[in-house]
């Protein structure tokens, strides 16, 4: 999972390079491999939220998957893939 994570880091740094914004569903996996990393070093309350997120992420990732490009229509733009976990919730 930690590959995944380094994954994600070393997309969010080519997208600048690529000109290109990410898709809807490329944000949310990249989400996806951030709370995977997270959840490998957590216990408790806080694995259970995270393990609770994943779980979301994955059904959002489906729904986006069925919409196809026009996710990309109704979705807010974003610049680039989330680097840090704190960037993949509203809060954050």
């Amino acid at each position: 999972m930690r590959a995944a994570a380094a994954l994600a880091l070393l997309l969010a740094g080519a997208a600048p390079a690529l000109a290109q914004a990410p898709s809807p569903q490329e944000v949310v996996a990249a989400c996806i491999s951030l709370t995977e990393a997270a959840l490998e070093g957590a216990s408790g309350a806080r694995r259970e939220a995270l393990a609770a997120d994943l779980d979301l992420m994955h059904k959002a990732l489906e729904g986006l998957n069925l919409l196809g490009t026009s996710a990309a229509e109704m979705a807010p733009p974003v610049a680039r893939l989330p680097t840090r976990l704190a960037e993949c919730s509203d809060a954050g």
